[in-house]
């Protein structure tokens, strides 16, 4: 089975990384976020995971021995660009 971008981006939606972005927050900014903040960081980094590349996705969930199925990716793209 090869794997696309849509896969990839059912697979992500299960993640949600509010709490590591609230915790982390002093650590990246130098100075504590409210939740309401990380909550928005968490919803703009998801929102940028259709960006990616299928090698984009492989590389953050440590997939990389699948296979990918480029010709969808492509597809995909051209999608997302008429959707924005």
């Amino acid at each position: 089975m090869k794997y696309n971008k849509k896969m990839f981006l059912e697979y992500a939606s299960a993640f949600d990384y509010t709490e590591d972005f609230y915790n982390n927050a002093k650590e990246n900014h130098g100075k504590p976020i409210t939740w309401k903040q990380a909550i928005k960081e968490n919803d703009e980094f998801m929102k940028s995971m259709n960006c990616w590349s299928l090698k984009d996705f492989q590389e953050w969930f440590d997939f990389r021995k699948f296979e990918i199925d480029e010709k969808h990716s492509s597809k995909q793209r051209g999608n997302n660009a008429r959707s924005n």
